[in-house]
């Protein structure tokens, strides 16, 4: 199950160290909700009792790039309402949230670094 995956890597990650996720546990509350369903108690356990950075970067939709493909079946509508919920997840389960700007990935990567310090 995906729940017990990201588990697996946040329980592997030693907690001086920086890890990179492209999704988090909030993020499958904040698709229950884009859903209309409400979120299993097993999820919102999880979230709860496995916390993370309190700083969580966060990649806006950006309509210029954005493509759809076998996973990422949602148009950009769909893709920013989704974001929307998830902005609202990380939000209530206490994470402060960094927008990366919509800059080429060498540029982005910068981004994080700067505001890492590295």
């Amino acid at each position: 199950q995906v729940a017990a995956r990201r588990i697996g890597f946040l329980q592997s990650v030693h907690q001086d160290t920086i890890a990179f996720s492209d999704r988090g546990l909030p993020d499958q509350i904040a698709y229950s909700w884009y859903k209309s369903k409400i979120p299993s108690k097993f999820i919102e356990e999880a979230v709860l009792s496995n916390k993370y950075a309190p700083v969580v970067f966060l990649t806006p939709p950006w309509e210029k790039i954005y493509l759809t493909d076998d996973v990422r079946k949602e148009n950009f509508a769909e893709a920013s309402s989704i974001h929307m919920h998830i902005v609202m997840a990380y939000r209530k389960y206490g994470y402060k949230l960094i927008d990366i700007p919509q800059l080429d990935p060498q540029k982005r990567v910068g981004f994080i670094l700067d505001f890492l310090r590295y």
